[in-house]
C-alpha cells in the first residue's frame, strides 16, 4: 500500500521506509506490548505522537508513520502473539524484496516514471515553439506547447492528490511546469513584439528536457544585452527552471508543494524542527496523541472480540496529512461495511483456501483501480 505512482527510485525508498521503519518496527513495538494490558495505553500515546512528527518530514516517512501506527496496533492483537516473535517482524524486509524483483521488469521497460516523460516532453515542445517564433508553424507548436503543459500539469496534481507527505520530487516537477508556462507566455509576448531569441534559448529548453530525465545540471545562460521585458522574462524563467532541476536553489513558491521543497538535500531532524516551530506538526500530534490514547483505554477496558481494531481505526482516519478526516471517516465506515459484508458472503460459500487467495488478488487490484479512480 506504500507503493504510489512516481520515479522509481523515489518508490524504492518510501516502500523500503514503509517496511523496516513502519511496519517491522511497529510489530516489534506490537509485540513487546502484547498482553501486558494498560501497559499498551502509555506506549500507543508515544508511538501515535512519534508518527504524527514524522508525518511532516516528507512523504517517504508520512508512509513510514502511518505503517508504524497501524502495525503497533496491530501486534497487539493475535499477529503479535505468533512465536518465534522476530519471525513475522522478518517477513517485512522479504517482501520489500520480493516487490523489488516484480519491480525491475516495468523498470526496463519504463525507465522513468510518466509524470517525468511528461515534463520532459513540456520542455521540448517549448524548445520548438522557441525555434518556431516568427514562422508559419508558431501556431501548431504553440497549441503543442499548451496542450503539453495541461497534460502534464493533471497528471502532476492526480499524483499529489494521491500521496501522503511533502514530495520533494513531485514538488520540483510542479515548480517546472510553472516555469514552462512562464517560458511559453514570454515567447508569446516576443512573438507579438517582432521579436526571435538567440538559438540558445531553444537549446537550454531541450537541455532542461535531458536534465528532467537524467538528472544532470543545467547552467544557466545569459541573456543578450539591452533585452527587452519579454525576452529577460524568458530567459529569467529558463534559468529559474535551470536552477530547480539542478537543485541550486528552492523553486519560487506558488504551485502546489512548492513551499515543501527544502533548498538543501533532505535532512529529517531539520525539516521536522521547522515543522514544529511552525506549530503545525505539534497540533496535529497532540489530537492524534488524545485520540489514540482514549481508542487504547477503550479497547483495553470494553470486552472486544478484536479490541486492536479499534486504535488501527483510528490512526488511519486521523492520520494528519491524508486530507480531510470527515471524508475519511465516511470512506472507512463505508468501506469497513461493505468488505465485511462481501467477505462473509465468501466465507459463507466455504471455498478451499486456493481460491480465498484469488479473492484477496482481485481485491488487490480494485484497490489499486480504486487510487487510479482519484486522479483527474
Amino acid at each position: 500500500m506504500a507503493n504510489r505512482a512516481g520515479p522509481y527510485l523515489m518508490r524504492m525508498r518510501r516502500v523500503a521506509a514503509a517496511a523496516v521503519f513502519g511496519g517491522a518496527a511497529g510489530l516489534l513495538i506490537g509485540t513487546a506490548i502484547n498482553g501486558r494490558g494498560w501497559v499498551a495505553v502509555p506506549v500507543m500515546i508515544v508511538v501515535a505522537g512519534v508518527s504524527a512528527l514524522l508525518s511532516s518530514v516528507g512523504a517517504g516517512w508520512s508512509s513510514a508513520s502511518m505503517f508504524l501506527l497501524i502495525y503497533t496496533a496491530l501486534g497487539t492483537g493475535p499477529l503479535g502473539a505468533l512465536r518465534p516473535w522476530w519471525l513475522t517482524p522478518l517477513w517485512f524486509p522479504a517482501g520489500v524484496g520480493w516487490w523489488l524483483v516484480l519491480l525491475v521488469p516495468g523498470w526496463l521497460v519504463f525507465p522513468r516514471a510518466a509524470e517525468q516523460r511528461q515534463v520532459a516532453a513540456v520542455y521540448r515542445t517549448l524548445a520548438a515553439t522557441l525555434r518556431a517564433l516568427g514562422t508559419e508553424s508558431l501556431g501548431a507548436a504553440g497549441r503543442g506547447a499548451v496542450a503539453a503543459m495541461n497534460l502534464a500539469f493533471a497528471e502532476l496534481v492526480g499524483q499529489r492528490a494521491t500521496a501522503s507527505g511533502r514530495d520533494r520530487e513531485l514538488a520540483l516537477l510542479m515548480s517546472l511546469i510553472r516555469q514552462a508556462r512562464l517560458v511559453h507566455e514570454a515567447a508569446m509576448a516576443l512573438d507579438y513584439a517582432g521579436e526571435r531569441p538567440p538559438p540558445q534559448a531553444a537549446a537550454q529548453a531541450e537541455a532542461l528536457a535531458s536534465a528532467v530525465l537524467d538528472g544532470t545540471a543545467v547552467p544557466a545562460i545569459q541573456a543578450p544585452q539591452a533585452a527587452s521585458p519579454a525576452m529577460a522574462a524568458l530567459y529569467r524563467a529558463l534559468n529559474q527552471a535551470a536552477d530547480d532541476v539542478s537543485g541550486r536553489m528552492a523553486p519560487v513558491p506558488g504551485m502546489i508543494g512548492d513551499a515543501d521543497w527544502p533548498r538543501e538535500p533532505a535532512r529529517p531532524l531539520l525539516v521536522l524542527a521547522a515543522q514544529v516551530r511552525r506549530g503545525f506538526a505539534g497540533m496535529f500530534a497532540i489530537r492524534l496523541m488524545l485520540c489514540i490514547g482514549v481508542a487504547t483505554v477503550l479497547s483495553q477496558a470494553l470486552p472486544l472480540q478484536r479490541s486492536y481494531w479499534v486504535p488501527l481505526t483510528v490512526a488511519v482516519v486521523l492520520k494528519p496529512d491524508l486530507g480531510s478526516v470527515f471524508a475519511r471517516a465516511l470512506q472507512s465506515g463505508a468501506g469497513t461495511v461493505i468488505g465485511a459484508s462481501v467477505g462473509a458472503l465468501i466465507l459463507a460459500s466455504r471455498p478451499p483456501d486456493p481460491l480465498l487467495v484469488i479473492w484477496l488478488a482481485l481485491f488487490a487490484l480494485l484497490r489499486q483501480v480504486g487510487d487510479i479512480g482519484h486522479e483527474p
